[in-house]
């Protein structure tokens, strides 16, 4: 089993010196390092075409490379490790992914004049896609929303209870309780009880549903 390589120096020495690996060897780091560039691109969310504008190379070569029609150069990796926020060795190595995860220190939180808490959980503007946490204090409300056409909100209840109104309809959501509504049209959230209510509130945009994911 090879060991993995730790250094560009040592990565750039053994792309220049294939011949001193047995084939075997040469598939088993090729092998390696596509699985780790797929599986980490993926954990970061990214489409070959948003890794490849992050690192300034062609989502063509991103896709050649993953799927061993291309081998790409010592700064092809290096760029492509930039982007991924990652060492060269990680794409080599044997072991586990380590993954940090997000914590509420690390969260942007907005909150209105009545005490509405809005937690970034997720926000991609460019591919239409918000997700937040929300805490609502008793006797709180959002007031009146909207967005653009073709806009659709998920609401999923952790605890307490909420209503939510939009056009003609009124909704009473407690916990566990899922509510999926097109938010083009003017809406409000309230917290009538005498606790507090939380929900993760998922909103996508127009473009987000009708775009196809590149993977």
């Amino acid at each position: 089993m090879l060991d993995h390589f730790d250094t560009l120096a040592k990565l750039s020495a053994a792309l220049d010196d294939r011949e001193g690996l047995m084939l075997g060897e040469v598939e088993e780091v090729n092998s390696t390092f596509r699985s780790r560039l797929r599986t980490l691109r993926l954990l970061r969310d990214f489409t070959v075409r948003s890794l490849g504008s992050r690192a300034g190379v062609s989502a063509s070569l991103v896709s050649n490379i993953e799927n061993g029609r291309s081998n790409p150069s010592v700064a092809t990796i290096s760029k492509i490790c930039d982007a991924l926020g990652v060492e060269v060795a990680d794409l080599f190595s044997s072991r586990k992914i380590e993954l940090t995860p997000q914590v509420p220190a690390d969260r942007e939180v907005l909150v209105t004049e009545g005490g509405v808490r809005k937690s970034v959980l997720l926000r991609e503007s460019d591919r239409g896609v918000s997700l937040y946490q929300v805490s609502m204090p008793p006797g709180s409300e959002t007031g009146t929303l909207s967005n653009p056409s073709g806009t659709l909100d998920l609401i999923t209840m952790i605890e307490g209870r909420v209503i939510v109104e939009f056009g003609e309809a009124r909704v009473k959501l407690e916990s566990g309780d899922v509510l999926r509504f097109f938010s083009n049209t003017a809406h409000s959230i309230s917290n009538e009880t005498a606790e507090e209510a939380v929900f993760h509130w998922l909103v996508l945009d127009a473009k987000s549903r009708s775009k196809t994911a590149q993977v």
